[in-house]
């Protein structure tokens, strides 16, 4: 049936297998709706190196503090854009935050609805993230959802590693295992390996770049599917603009928008 389908029919299906790994196919792939911000997407996906609250939606392990909010077109699909507001603090011993990020689009709505804590000590941290997920679609089939993140990290000097288990238990899963070197101040590398249970394993590297005081660079890549990442943060005293962009090998790439505002 697809050869006698138009155009603008296969562009959404073809997105929906990619983003939400469509329990009908073979082998998912997967393209996790939380890398929205633009520095998972300069960093494909390896928070280690993240420094906003808008990733605390992929890592409970963010200690930033500030308010965020952030714009992403996936594969350059204007009618499913993705929207996030993301907000952390400190509160007592406790580091905590809340957020939510949501798509409408005519045949599918999405919203994630998270609520993050973590505690540190001597430099390892450890962490926990509530979803509530709330998806429907055009049928009026809705479906909602109870998820959680882990996970643990330690630094010790210019060196830090990272355990998370995203989605735990459910067919989304992902367990992502990180290193990160600091190697000058503000710069730094890291390394991943993505293990899916119901998926692809992906290698992943990246590099974080402080060129000044006013801005900073990201690069990425990730062996499957293969894809590069790039980002540019400007910052002006507390406040920072990033923008990202991360190609595809057969769709037109990601990019996002974000703002910040941190303390």
């Amino acid at each position: 049936m697809l050869p006698v389908m138009s155009k603008g029919f296969i562009n959404p299906i073809l997105l929906f297998l990619l983003i939400f790994c469509w329990d009908g196919m073979p082998s998912p792939l997967l393209a996790d709706l939380s890398e929205e911000s633009a520095s998972a997407i300069a960093l494909s996906g390896i928070t280690a190196l993240s420094d906003g609250p808008s990733d605390q939606i992929l890592s409970p392990l963010i200690r930033d503090s500030g308010v965020s909010f952030n714009y992403h077109l996936p594969f350059g699909q204007a009618e499913a854009q993705i929207w996030g507001v993301h907000y952390a603090t400190d509160y007592k011993i406790l580091h905590a935050g809340f957020g939510s990020a949501w798509m409408n689009h005519p045949d599918y709505n999405y919203r994630d609805y998270y609520l993050n804590a973590n505690l540190e000590h001597e430099g390892i941290v450890l962490g926990y993230t509530q979803h509530l997920v709330h998806e429907s679609f055009s049928t009026d089939d809705s479906y909602l959802r109870w998820l959680a993140d882990i996970g643990i990290s330690s630094n010790i000097d210019d060196y830090g590693a990272e355990i998370r288990w995203l989605r735990v238990a459910s067919r989304d899963a992902q367990w992502h295992f990180s290193a990160l070197y600091r190697f000058a101040q503000g710069s730094a590398s890291a390394i991943s390996y993505v293990h899916q249970p119901h998926g692809d394993d992906s290698f992943r590297s990246c590099i974080s770049l402080e060129a000044s005081d006013l801005l900073h660079f990201a690069a990425s890549w990730q062996s499957h599917p293969s894809r590069f990442g790039f980002g540019l943060r400007l910052n002006y005293e507390s406040l920072s603009l990033v923008y990202a962009i991360r190609t595809h090998q057969e769709l037109s790439p990601d990019h996002s928008l974000e703002l910040r505002f941190r303390w």
